[in-house]
C-alpha cells in the first residue's frame, strides 16, 4: 500500500469511491452519484487539493483523505450548501480547525490503511502548527477514529435513532 498526495487524475476514482461508501460505507444510489460526488469532493478539489491523499495498490487508488487545514475558512469559500446538515448543530471549539474525510473500499478496511491516511494528513498539520483536528461521522466509524486518537466532543440525534458525533484529536506539536 502507498499513501501519496492526491494527483489531478485520481479526483474521479476519489469522488467513485465516495459514492460507493456515502451511505454509512455503504453504496448510495447510482443516480445520485453526480450531484453526491461533487457535493463531498468537489469543494477539496477545488481549495485544497494540497490536503487530499490517496491509498493506492497495485496502481488502483483503494481510499482517499480529504481534508483541510482551517475548517471556518473552508466554509466561507465552499460555494455549495447543504441544507439540513447534521453538521451544523455542533460548534467546535477554534482549537479544532482542521477537519477531515477518510473513505476506504471495504476491501481495504481493517487494514491499517486508514491510520496511514490519517498519519500523512497529521505530519502536514506539524508544517503548518495546526494544534487539533475534528470531524463527524455517524456510529460505525467510531472505533477506527477513537483508535485513531480521536476523542468523542458531542453528539447529536440528527433524526430519530440517527446519531453524528463529532470527534476531536489534539494534534501533538514538537519544537523544530
Amino acid at each position: 500500500m502507498t499513501i501519496r498526495p492526491a494527483r489531478t487524475e485520481d479526483w474521479p476514482r476519489i469522488r467513485e469511491i465516495c459514492c460507493l461508501t456515502g451511505k454509512a460505507g455503504a453504496p448510495i444510489a447510482t443516480e445520485r452519484w453526480k450531484a453526491f460526488g461533487e457535493f463531498w469532493i468537489g469543494p477539496y478539489e477545488k481549495f485544497y487539493p494540497g490536503f487530499a491523499y490517496v491509498a493506492e495498490r497495485d496502481g488502483v487508488v483503494q481510499g482517499y483523505l480529504t481534508g483541510c487545514p482551517d475548517t471556518a475558512e473552508f466554509a466561507q469559500r465552499k460555494l455549495l450548501v447543504l441544507e439540513n446538515n447534521p453538521n451544523d448543530a455542533f460548534t467546535v471549539p477554534p482549537e479544532y480547525a482542521a477537519h477531515l474525510h477518510v473513505n476506504l473500499v471495504p476491501e481495504e478496511r481493517g487494514k491499517g490503511t486508514g491510520e496511514k491516511l490519517i498519519q500523512a494528513f497529521e505530519a502536514d498539520l506539524q508544517k503548518l502548527n495546526i494544534k487539533g483536528i475534528h470531524l463527524f461521522c455517524g456510529p460505525g466509524p467510531l472505533k477506527f477514529y477513537e483508535k485513531c486518537g480521536f476523542r468523542i466532543l458531542a453528539k447529536n440525534e440528527f433524526k430519530k435513532d440517527v446519531w453524528v458525533y463529532c470527534l476531536v484529536k489534539d494534534h501533538k506539536l514538537t519544537n523544530s
